[in-house]
C-alpha cells in the first residue's frame, strides 16, 4: 500500500522578501521576475515504499549506517542490487508481491529489476541527504567565509578556489545532482568554465556574485566583508555584450505604479551626498581647493579603475588604459583644468597597474592621496570614466559623464555614450536607474549581527562606523 504524498507547506531554504521595506527575509536571492524561486520541485514522481519486508531491511541498513559512513554511490547500488534480486527470488517463492506501482496506470503487479533499484537508490538517497539544501560556492577567495553567514538555511560548501584540470568532472559534477535541492554561486566568472551551462542542463539554480554598489568602510582588497552582494541569474552586472538581470529592470521596471520606491531612491541619494557616503568609504577628507586650488576654468575629473579588472574586460569593446582615458580628456578639453584620480587600490599597492600615472603628469594634476571619492567631486564639471561606478556617483551629483565603455548606468539617456548599447532604448531618470541598481537589485547584510536589511538601514551603519573610525 502505498504512502500518500504529503503536500508541501512552504518554500525549502530560507524565506524570500516579497515587500521593498521588509527586513525579515533570510535569503538573498528574491522571489521575482528575474531570479527564481528557491523552493526547488523534487524530481522523483513516486514515493518509496516502506510497507514491505524488503523495503523494511533496506530502511534499517541504511539508518543503522547512516551514522557511522556516508554511503557512497557505488555502496548503495550494490545493497540494491542484491536487495533486488532477493526480492524477486521471494516473490517468485512464496507469491508476495514486493513491487507497488509508481502511478495508478501501471500494472498491478511489477517486478522489473530497474525499477526496485532505481526505488531503492531515490529512497537511499532520500534518507542519507543532510536537512539543510547544499548550497555550493565556486571561485570565492578563501578569506569569503562569509557568504556561510549569508545562508543560514543552506549548508555552504566552499569548493577550491581553483580547481586543478578534471577535478569539476570527476569529482564536483556528481556532487551538484546527488541533491535535487542543490544551489550554486559562482564569485564573477572564477568558477569552471562549464559551471553555467553543467547548471542549466541539470535545471539547478545558479547565480553569479559580485559586491553591491555600497560595499564597505574599507577597501575589498583588505578582505573587509561586504555590506551588499549582488545575485545575478543570467550574467555579471558588468557585462555590455550579454543582458543581465540588472539591465532587465532597469529595461521592464513600471515605475509609474511604484512612487514609494522613487521616493525611498530620493531619500537614500540626498543621505549618500549629504553624508558623502560612496562604495568605499575609507578615503580622507580634503578642503578640496587647497588640493585643486582656486577654480578659474572648466574642470575636468578622470576617473582610474583597476585596469586588469573584469569590468573593465567585459563591458569595454576595446583596450583603453587609464592614461588613454586622461589623454582623451586633455584632447576634448585642451583649456579645462585636467585632475586624474588613480584608483585607491591602485594608490595602496594592492593593485597593480598597466599604465603609470607619471606618464601623464605634464598634462594633469594626479592626486597621489587617497582622496574620498565625494570630496574629489567638488567643483567639477565634467568626469570622464571607463565603466567606474564613480560615473553613476557623479551623475547623482548633476555632474556631466563620459563613458568609454557600457556600463550599467550608460545607454538610458543620461551618459555621453561612447560604446552605445542597442538593448538599451528606454530613458529614465537617476532616481529610476539608483532604485534599481541600489534597492531592486543587491541585497544589504549587516556583518556583524548577522541580518538581512535595507539600504537606508547600511547607509546608517556606513556613516556611524566611518565616525567611529575617525574618533
Amino acid at each position: 500500500m502505498r504512502r500518500p504524498r504529503r503536500e508541501a507547506s512552504g518554500p525549502r531554504g530560507g524565506m524570500i522578501r516579497n515587500s521593498n521595506r521588509s527586513s525579515s527575509s533570510t535569503t538573498p536571492i528574491r522571489e521575482d521576475s528575474k531570479t527564481p524561486d528557491l523552493t526547488i520541485q523534487h524530481k522523483c514522481r513516486f514515493e518509496p515504499v516502506t510497507t514491505n519486508s524488503a523495503f523494511r531491511l533496506f530502511h534499517l541498513s541504511v539508518i543503522s549506517l547512516r551514522y557511522f559512513n556516508r554511503l557512497n554511490a557505488a555502496l548503495i547500488f550494490v545493497m540494491g542490487a542484491a536487495l533486488e534480486s532477493f526480492a524477486i527470488r521471494l516473490q517468485s517463492y512464496i507469491g508476495i508481491e514486493l513491487m507497488t506501482p509508481s502511478t495508478p496506470e501501471a500494472p498491478e503487479k511489477s517486478a522489473h529489476p530497474s525499477g526496485m533499484t532505481t526505488r531503492l537508490l531515490l529512497y537511499a538517497r532520500k534518507v542519507l541527504r543532510p536537512k539543510k539544501p547544499p548550497l555550493y560556492v565556486f571561485g570565492f577567495s578563501s578569506w569569503k567565509t562569509f557568504i556561510t553567514d549569508w545562508f543560514p538555511d543552506y549548508t555552504v560548501i566552499l569548493a577550491p578556489t581553483k580547481l586543478k584540470p578534471g577535478q569539476f568532472d570527476r569529482h564536483w559534477k556528481k556532487k551538484l545532482v546527488l541533491d535535487e535541492r542543490s544551489i550554486v554561486l559562482s564569485w564573477q566568472y572564477k568558477g569552471p568554465q562549464q559551471l553555467k551551462d553543467f547548471c542549466e542542463a541539470n535545471s539547478i539554480p545558479f547565480y553569479y556574485v559580485e559586491d553591491g554598489f555600497i560595499r564597505s568602510l574599507k577597501l575589498g582588497a583588505l578582505r573587509t566583508p561586504p555590506m551588499s552582494l549582488t545575485f545575478d541569474r543570467q550574467d555579471m552586472y558588468f557585462r555590455s555584450d550579454k543582458p543581465t538581470d540588472l539591465e532587465n529592470i532597469l529595461s521592464n521596471y513600471d515605475f509609474d505604479n511604484d512612487k514609494q520606491l522613487i521616493y525611498r531612491a530620493r531619500n537614500a541619494i540626498s543621505y549618500m551626498l549629504n553624508n558623502g557616503i560612496s562604495k568605499y568609504n575609507s578615503g580622507s577628507s580634503f578642503n578640496i581647493e587647497s588640493v585643486y586650488g582656486q577654480k578659474s576654468q572648466k574642470r575636468v575629473l578622470v576617473i582610474g579603475q583597476v585596469e586588469s579588472d573584469a569590468s573593465i574586460a567585459y563591458g569595454c569593446n576595446r583596450p583603453f588604459t587609464n592614461n588613454d582615458l586622461v589623454r582623451l580628456a586633455r584632447r576634448e578639453n585642451p583649456e579645462a583644468d585636467l585632475i586624474y584620480k588613480p584608483h585607491p587600490e591602485v594608490l595602496s599597492g594592492l593593485a597593480s597597474k598597466l599604465s603609470d600615472p607619471n606618464d601623464v603628469r605634464p598634462i594633469a594634476k594626479i592626486l597621489d592621496d587617497d582622496v574620498a571619492l565625494s570630496d574629489s567631486f567638488q567643483s567639477i564639471d565634467h568626469v570622464y570614466t571607463i565603466t567606474s561606478l564613480s560615473g553613476f556617483e557623479a551623475l547623482l551629483r548633476g555632474i556631466k559623464v563620459t563613458t568609454i565603455g557600457c556600463p550599467f548606468y550608460s545607454g538610458w539617456g543620461l551618459t555621453d555614450d561612447r560604446q552605445p548599447n542597442l538593448r538599451r532604448n528606454r530613458t529614465l531618470s537617476v532616481e529610476e536607474v539608483f532604485a534599481c541598481a541600489y534597492i531592486l537589485y543587491p541585497r544589504y547584510f549587516d556583518p556583524q549581527k548577522k541580518k538581512y536589511i535595507e539600504i537606508e538601514d547600511a547607509l546608517a551603519i556606513i556613516d556611524k562606523m566611518r565616525a567611529k573610525a575617525k574618533s
